[in-house]
Order: C-alpha cells, then sequence, then structure tokens
C-alpha cells in the first residue's frame, strides 16, 4: 500500500526561515488555493530571512513553499507540470541585501483525497483511490495550504543532504 506525508519545515534553530515579511497589498492567499497564479510575484513582497545554516525548505508564516535551488530540482522532477515556479523575493534580516537560490512553489494539483474530516494535522486520513498511482505531490480539496507527497518522493530525497525539511505521516485507506 502506498505511503502519503505532509511536507513541512523543520523547525530547527539553527536554520535559516522567514523571520519577517513585507507584502504591501499582495494577497498572501493565492498561494493556498491549488489554481495557477497568472502573473508574478510583485516587487513589494520580501522575505527576509534568519541567521543560519541554508535550509531548504524554509520556515514561514505564511504558509508558502519557499525552496532551495537543491529542493526545487527534486520537486520538478516529480511533480511534472502540476505546478508553477517564482523567484523569491529572500532578503538577510540584517543586512537587507538580496539572497538567491530560493524559488516559491505553487502546486497546482488539487485531489478530492480525504477520507474524513480533518482535524489536526497528524490524524489525516487520506483515500488511495482518490490518488492516481503517478501523483507524487500535491494538495487536498478543503485544505490546499497542507502538501503532500508520496512515499516515493521520500525516497528520491534519501541520502540528499537536504535539510530543513519534516514529514508526518499519514493514514490511508
Amino acid at each position: 500500500m502506498r505511503e502519503f506525508f505532509v511536507l513541512t519545515h523543520d523547525d530547527r534553530d539553527d536554520l535559516q526561515s522567514v523571520s519577517d515579511y513585507e507584502v504591501d497589498d499582495f494577497d498572501l492567499t493565492v498561494f493556498w488555493s491549488g489554481y495557477s497564479f497568472p502573473s508574478t510575484i510583485p516587487d513589494g513582497v520580501k522575505f527576509f530571512l534568519s541567521e543560519g545554516d541554508k535550509s531548504d525548505y524554509l520556515g514561514n508564516p505564511i504558509s508558502w513553499a519557499i525552496v532551495s535551488d537543491r529542493f526545487l530540482a527534486h520537486i520538478v522532477n516529480l511533480a511534472g507540470n502540476a505546478l508553477q515556479i517564482f523567484a523569491a523575493p529572500t532578503y538577510d534580516q540584517n543586512t537587507f541585501k538580496p539572497i538567491s537560490g530560493y524559488s516559491v512553489v505553487n502546486v497546482t494539483r488539487c485531489l478530492p483525497a480525504l477520507a474524513k474530516p480533518l482535524t489536526s494535522v497528524d490524524r489525516i486520513v487520506l483515500n488511495l483511490a482518490s490518488i492516481p498511482s503517478n501523483v507524487h505531490l500535491f494538495r487536498v480539496v478543503g485544505h490546499e495550504t497542507l502538501l503532500f507527497v508520496s512515499e516515493e518522493f521520500l525516497e528520491e530525497l534519501r541520502g540528499e543532504g537536504l535539510q530543513g525539511i519534516a514529514f508526518i505521516k499519514t493514514k490511508c485507506i
């Protein structure tokens, strides 16, 4: 039986994360919907990164998937055309200098895969019949801020030295 996991960031204190941000009047929820975004991230959006070792999946208070170039290569390999990629406007929180090497990923595959209503992230139950066998990264209808990955996705990452990524195992029926 296939297994799936919620993709999240590792909240270690020694890793970079988004410590503050500016968005002007940009609607932060556009990357929570599972829909394609028809534009670019405006210049007024800025993410300020804390000190620490480089994280391949940046923790942030707005639930955007902000990933390193290293992690992005794996995502593209396994997600196919079900995503959009935007240059992440990341800056050092102390010097305000741009930090390159990060992208915002908008996963546009959204499946009706919940087997029962979601009460908490650690009690998710997915319906395997709703997840095609070739799908390795997706959102679920009704809880689009969460990203789910397959065990095949996890295996692709094993031994790659990525840091800052965590996975919460889901139950599947």
